[in-house]
């Protein structure tokens, strides 16, 4: 009886570490990407990943600094743009890099968003990638107008401007937006399209509305398909961080969508 039960502990005992041989350690965690001095301050991504390694939330983090003391474009630009790269722990999102640009008299529509603003692009594309969008590209127009089939453009979004810009692309909007009905523009959703694919996500933050520190969140307009299975955000967010002394604009809520 003796030898029955040595022998029942030890199969336990192996069964045991070989359990705990083959499960996955956790990838949870914050993480957060290089930073980058924008103006007065500084930027960086910041990625919250499940169990599982899967998105939970992905955001650019904008010190106090940057926003009272934003950088000078340079010059003949519109904008200054900050490419902030992904923490290596990102790296099985669907998201390739962020850029940070500052928009110091805003942009057209004029009456509409020509207003002191950041834009924050979420891209699925590499640098390289973007870069090879250019005018010296001769199919560089065809690829602009070449739009996205109705399933993956998101709900109700629209592209009134064919303007295409460079390392860009091309601009959908929600016109039921409330910059589009009478009311200011604080902040806004933008989506990105060039050659047939959606290629970003675009938060649009004005520098007055995060001065005044807000803290809200709001749903997103999705597309019915994405071309590329993978995690993708529900909803974004604008807060601030006062421990920290930033502001945060942030994709959450992320779903699977195969």
């Amino acid at each position: 009886m003796i030898t029955q039960i040595r022998f029942a502990l030890i199969f336990a005992a192996v069964a045991l570490a070989g359990c705990s041989d083959t499960s996955e350690p956790s990838k949870a965690g914050t993480f957060s990407g290089p930073t980058l001095q924008v103006g007065g301050g500084e930027a960086r991504s910041v990625v919250t990943l499940d169990r599982d390694g899967n998105p939970v939330s992905m955001a650019v983090a904008i010190s106090d600094g940057a926003v009272e003391n934003p950088p000078t474009p340079p010059a003949g630009m519109m904008w200054a743009e900050h490419t902030l790269a992904l923490p290596a722990e990102a790296a099985g999102t669907v998201f390739d890099h962020l850029t940070l640009d500052w928009n110091p008299h805003g942009h057209p529509p004029i009456g509409i968003f020509n207003l002191p603003h950041f834009d924050i692009h979420f891209y699925t594309i590499s640098v390289e990638k973007r870069n090879t969008m250019l005018p010296s590209d001769p199919a560089f127009a065809e690829k602009g107008h070449r739009l996205p089939a109705a399933e993956f453009i998101p709900q109700g979004y629209i592209s009134p401007d064919p303007e295409t810009i460079p390392r860009m692309g091309r601009h959908w909007i929600d016109p039921s937006s409330p910059e589009f009905n009478g009311e200011p523009f604080t902040a806004t959703f933008i989506y990105g399209s060039y050659d047939g694919e959606m290629i970003f996500l675009e938060p649009m933050v004005t520098r007055a509305f995060l001065q005044t520190r807000p803290n809200f969140v709001r749903p997103l307009k999705l597309p019915a398909r994405y071309a590329v299975p993978g995690h993708y955000p529900t909803s974004y967010r604008v807060t601030y961080d006062a421990s920290a002394n930033e502001h945060r604009i942030t994709l959450g809520d992320f779903v699977r969508r195969d």
